[in-house]
């Protein structure tokens, strides 16, 4: 990744940094704050990139790909280019040319019309950090249960901002199934996004500092002139002793801490939570707000601050055959994520899988590797497919539990992907991506 500019210059505001590395750990992605990203995003003037389409379906209509930015929270307001020509059509594989070309104009800070008021606001007033990405997806897509793919890659990324400044962001892969659902606001599952923000991220704490001006060279020194022969018989002074060095305080040290784990603690639920059907799988959201739907989330995403494991109860009802559950979820910084058995996007953390055979009370029980600050996601979800109509059970979350397992009166529950000691290193963005497409979380699209 490339930043052409200062981090200095990226905005006043910014805290004096001495040196940055591309994200390796949650710790070091905290090194650029969402502030930061933030204020940045308010610059940029213009993005392109080329797609490589190696898949999309339904084949028997064309695609679209488009740069956008979107809320994250409140009215989720959704901002593309103005320019239609600007929405790429897909005519089947190949590489395709992606650009918004004016970015500035949309939203708002200059000509245009149209205003991001989510982008003037303090920090303190966002509902999140907003979204700025490409979605790819299928025209073919018109009504719920229409089913499709993507499978594409995106390659040199440019960002221009408005002091002409560039950024450049290494390729992406944007895949994933699509399945159509009607929503209150339309209809979505036609369409793969991608957020940029952690590889924006990542390149801004990359940010190498300014070249050192070369030293001038030296003047050759002039030659010694050679010192006198000892006089037989004199001997040297003796040097002072050296002063010991005081010893350290104890307890004083340069290594940040690791965070210690919160006591065990009973979260407190809204309510039993909402059993749906996501992308033609049953699952109860817990923290969903993707969904835009209050009923997705039922616990507040601090309440899971300072665990290292999360054990949640709950009761199955009209269960007609047989299925397994598990906690998919990711934290807040997308260090600990997991997202079902063999799941790529799995990283520093895994859960129990329980077999569900008939109505009772089961429990799911997900151990990280590391203590978090809060949860950006995290469901109950099953193998179990369904389509919308179906009659499908009744998954509702009695009771959960940080550091602490809950015991179930029914069922049986067997661990899987078990923690191999190995740590990996990740784009959290690019794990995101493969995640929520996997386990059928979709964002919302633009009107067409």
């Amino acid at each position: 990744m490339k930043f052409r500019r200062t981090f200095a210059a990226i905005t006043a505001a910014a805290m004096a940094v001495s040196s940055m590395a591309v994200f390796a750990s949650a710790e070091d992605a905290a090194a650029v704050t969402d502030e930061q990203y933030f204020e940045l995003i308010k610059t940029v003037k213009s993005v392109s990139a080329t797609l490589t389409v190696n898949e999309l379906a339904p084949d028997t209509a064309d695609g679209f790909a488009a740069f956008f930015m979107q809320n994250n929270g409140g009215d989720w307001a959704w901002f593309a280019s103005a320019d239609e020509a600007e929405t790429t059509k897909i005519t089947g594989a190949g590489e395709y040319e992606v650009k918004w070309a004016d970015v500035q104009s949309v939203i708002g800070k200059t000509a245009g019309s149209v205003t991001l008021s989510y982008l003037k606001a303090p920090a303190e007033e966002w509902e999140t950090w907003p979204s700025f990405g490409i979605q790819v997806g299928s025209d073919g897509i018109t009504a719920a249960g229409d089913t499709g793919k993507v499978d594409a890659k995106v390659t040199g990324v440019v960002i221009t901002f408005t002091d002409d400044t560039t950024m450049e962001l290494p390729e992406f892969a944007v895949a994933g199934d699509l399945l159509g659902k009607e929503e209150d606001w339309g209809l979505s599952g036609n369409n793969v996004m991608f957020n940029m923000k952690d590889l924006i991220m990542a390149a801004m704490a990359e940010t190498p500092a300014d070249p050192e001006t070369p030293a001038d060279p030296e003047t050759p020194a002039d030659p010694e002139t050679p010192a006198d022969p000892e006089t037989p018989g004199d001997t040297e002074t003796p040097a002072d002793p050296e002063t010991p060095a005081d010893p350290e305080t104890p307890g004083e040290s340069t290594e940040t801490p690791e965070k210690e784990p919160a006591p065990a603690t009973k979260v407190e639920i809204a309510n039993g939570g909402k059993t749906v059907i996501d992308s033609g799988l049953v699952r109860t959201n817990i923290i969903n707000a993707w969904a835009n739907d209050p009923e997705c989330v039922i616990v507040e995403k601090e309440a899971f601050a300072g665990a290292n494991l999360v054990s949640v109860k709950f009761t199955v009802t009209g269960v007609t055959e047989a299925f397994d559950a598990w906690l998919s979820f990711a934290d807040s910084a997308w260090a600990c994520q997991f997202w079902g058995e063999g799941n790529e996007g799995n990283v520093g953390a895994t859960s129990t899988i329980v077999k569900i055979e008939k109505d009772g009370t089961y429990v799911v029980t997900a151990t990280l590797d590391q203590v978090i600050d809060a949860m950006e996601f995290i469901a109950v979800c099953t193998n179990l497919e369904a389509a919308e109509g179906d009659a499908i059970p009744t998954i509702t979350i009695d009771e959960i539990m940080i550091n602490e397992e809950l015991k179930a009166e029914v069922g049986d529950s067997t661990p899987i992907n078990p923690p191999t000691g190995v740590t990996l290193v990740v784009v959290p963005a690019a794990l995101a991506a493969a995640a929520l497409a996997t386990s059928g979380i979709v964002l919302k699209k633009r009107s067409k």
